[in-house]
């Protein structure tokens, strides 16, 4: 470890590095959970890496560790991160706590009393990884004038250069990090799990180095979706209003709290919050265990803990003989009402649309109708339905920038910081250029998820790769046409109102001025 900066970082990528505890060294001294790294060993063949592998002696020291979560919180629990103070943003390394929320409206408790229906139980979900085709993979080098570049698969090549930044020392300015496309993400390239190694090795020896996971790696290394525990208890009216709503949560950080407030949080919120109901309450915690860590992943923990209240409701609505589809119309929030979840959302947190009405019934309406086609003999047939809401964009904001620019030629380029990994921004914003500036989808030039290409971007995540990037994007190429418009009308004599940008260029009156 004399090798590795004695700075501790979260593999956790967001636009305020403050959001995850800092908990993690490039190499450590202690070994949480048994797919840590403990050296690491350059070579100029993989064949020979390996051998130098095979030849490293390690000595271990077993300490004990804890595996359940349950467990973890106990008072007695090994402490995973004991060693860390106040600065690594811990709430309790002496209970291994991660983070936790409570919240509440109204009384829970009285409304569970007085229902005409309760259900109480618990629903548990497993971890699961992103098989993403791509796998982690990092190429580093230095340029002739001593500049660190990495290439790497993320989906966030702003806030990985920060952190490398962050990490050895480095300004901003002597780090370039791009990707091309990337072969998937769904969260799990939001974190920083090659590019640290392949930045030391690099610094360290001078020479370009690649480092790359094996699909093991991702198995038995990357983080996976958070394991949840999730209690749910629901009340109900006669007539099938929902008076109550309490969950409490467990989830299983693993070895490292990367991404696990988050994810706790985020998933305590939409999931709740679809529901009208005058008593709520939420607690949860996300604790560590020596199990490998969690982290991001689609959803961002709205699936585990939805998966848990919408099979709650199910049980509630058979309980009063409600059809599951009537109980949700009843009992879905509408335009106007407050968005509630463990407390009063803010106004950052609002309806940009309404469509949920429609949804249920076109939902209801397909799943009766079918497909005109009989089960095949012996199949067992049942119908299930259940309700979701994902807010768009990160609590703490998004920012992206991007501009365009008219070429020699008479086509454009278009630069944009956020990161194509099969979600479609490039389409996207290859077509909102396209069809502001009046072309066709072949004269726009898109470049891309470089830290050279623009000013900053904090990545393709929480679904901004289009409201945000794409935003930025469209009043860009809004600024260019109408400077193109007005530099055509000024040389011409025409006032810009008469003037009309098209594929070939600009036509003011009975005048054409062309691109190129």
């Amino acid at each position: 470890s004399k090798d590795s900066p004695a700075v501790a970082f979260s593999t956790a990528r967001h636009d305020s590095r403050v959001d995850d505890p800092d908990d993690t060294r490039v190499l450590d001294t202690v070994v949480r959970f048994i797919g840590q790294r403990v050296a690491i060993v350059v070579a100029e063949s993989i064949a020979a890496a390996q051998a130098g592998c095979r030849a490293l002696i390690v000595e271990y020291e077993v300490l004990p560790a804890v595996f359940d979560p349950e467990s973890a919180y106990a008072p007695d629990a090994p402490k995973i991160h004991g060693d860390k103070d106040a600065a690594a943003r811990i709430a309790d390394p002496s209970r291994n706590l991660v983070a936790e929320l409570h919240g509440s409206t109204g009384d829970v408790d009285a409304a569970v009393r007085d229902a005409a229906a309760v259900v109480t139980g618990r629903w548990t979900t497993q971890r699961i990884q992103h098989v993403h085709l791509e796998t982690h993979g990092t190429i580093g080098w230095l340029d002739a004038d001593g500049r660190l570049h990495l290439r790497t698969s993320t989906q966030v090549p702003y806030l990985v250069r920060d952190e490398i930044c962050e990490i050895f020392g480095l300004p901003r300015d002597r780090v370039r990090v791009f990707t091309a496309r990337v072969g998937g993400g769904f969260g799990g390239k939001q974190e920083l799990l090659t590019e640290d190694v392949v930045a030391l090795a690099v610094l360290r020896t001078g020479r370009p180095v690649q480092f790359e996971f094996t699909r093991t790696d991702e198995f038995t290394v990357a983080p996976c979706r958070h394991p949840f525990r999730v209690d749910v208890t629901a009340a109900a009216s006669v007539d099938g209003v929902l008076t109550a709503l309490s969950i409490d949560v467990l989830t299983d950080a693993g070895a490292y709290g990367n991404h696990s407030a988050g994810v706790m949080f985020h998933g305590c919120g939409e999931s709740v919050a679809i529901y009208r109901c005058a008593n709520k309450r939420v607690d949860a915690k996300t604790v560590y265990t020596n199990n490998i860590p969690s982290g991001a992943f689609r959803g961002y923990g709205l699936g585990q803990v939805m998966f848990a209240i919408e099979s709650a409701l199910d049980d509630l609505a058979r309980e009063l003989d409600i059809d599951p589809f009537e109980f949700r119309r009843r009992n879905v929030i509408v335009p106007g009402d407050e968005i509630v979840a463990a407390h009063l959302e803010g106004d950052d947190l609002q309806f940009g649309s309404y469509g949920l009405d429609q949804c249920i019934d076109l939902a209801e309406r397909a799943i009766r109708q079918g497909n005109g086609e009989p089960a095949p003999s012996g199949w067992k047939i049942g119908e299930g339905m259940a309700v979701a809401m994902i807010a768009t964009i990160p609590p703490r904001g998004h920012r992206a920038e991007a501009t365009a620019s008219l070429l020699p030629e008479g086509g454009y380029e278009i630069r944009v910081g956020t990161a194509e990994f099969g979600n479609g921004t490039t389409t996207v914003h290859t077509q909102i250029a396209a069809s502001e500036l009046c072309t066709s989808v072949d004269r726009i030039r898109v470049v891309q998820s470089d830290t050279e290409s623009v000013t900053y971007d904090t990545g393709a995540f929480g679904s901004a790769g289009t409201v945000v990037a794409g935003k930025a994007l469209y009043a860009a190429v809004r600024g260019l046409s109408a400077r193109i418009v007005e530099v055509a009308a000024t040389a011409t004599g025409h006032r810009p109102s008469n003037c009309t940008l098209g594929p070939e260029g600009v036509r003011c009156g009975d005048r054409f001025v062309q691109l190129d």
